[in-house]
């Protein structure tokens, strides 16, 4: 099975096309929109001032217009609404997806490596920064694998101080906090390999905090735990 990687996407300015994830894609959808009603709503403002300091006459002529205290006062109310079915879409999905539970993943924090385990076949293994990679500052000792096209479970905790678990091309990032377990659905449709790192400042080396994750299909994973054993 070919796993594929577009480092192009980690190293550009563009937003990242999140098509591994379901949950991404929605996202990804969603922050286009936003982004659109942005744009027409800071044009039309601009506009209008523009308009007024250019017209003279008009601004003299001008006092008071109900019109006008109507339009902006439903056109708020109208983009609100826009925005909230989407949002209540991806709201209720995530919520779904909780219910559906293939696997558990239990990730730690720590400074400055990250611990991962899965309850269900009580296995754990530490992960540090690989030095010598190709990847400078981007890849782990040990590759965490996981099944596609599974809802896995992630539960994220911290040891010592606040770390952040991200992967961007996944649209996942969750802060781990010392004494509390947070958690989400992790799910990739695609055999992919993830990269990404600690998005939360946690001391000296927070920079040499990478995470690498490789999805793949569920008969590699189970043979990728037993070797692990």
């Amino acid at each position: 099975m070919t796993t594929t990687f577009n480092f192009s996407e980690y190293n550009c300015l563009n937003i990242m096309d999140l098509v591994y994830s379901l949950f991404g894609l929605d996202l990804d959808n969603f922050n286009n929109l936003v982004l659109f009603l942005e744009f027409m709503i800071c044009t039309n403002v601009l506009g209008y001032i523009f308009f007024c300091s250019t017209n003279k006459f008009y601004i003299k002529a001008f006092s008071h217009s109900m019109s006008l205290e109507v339009t902006w006062t439903l056109i708020p109310v109208v983009v609100l609404i826009f925005l909230g079915m989407p949002s209540l879409k991806i709201l209720f999905l995530s919520e779904i997806l909780m219910t559906k539970i293939n696997i558990s993943l239990k990730v730690t924090g720590y400074q400055w490596y990250w611990s991962y385990s899965f309850p269900e076949f009580n296995i754990s293994l530490m992960s540090y920064p690989n030095y010598l990679a190709l990847f400078y500052r981007l890849a782990e000792s040990d590759l965490l694998i996981l099944p596609m096209s599974s809802s896995i479970q992630t539960l994220i905790t911290s040891q010592d101080v606040i770390h952040s678990w991200a992967l961007p091309s996944l649209g996942f990032k969750m802060d781990a906090c010392p004494g509390r377990l947070n958690y989400y659905v992790l799910s990739s449709n695609l055999p992919s390999l993830h990269i990404g790192q600690c998005s939360e400042l946690c001391g000296s080396y927070h920079s040499w905090m990478p995470i690498m994750v490789e999805f793949t299909s569920c008969s590699l994973f189970i043979e990728w735990l037993k070797n692990i054993l």
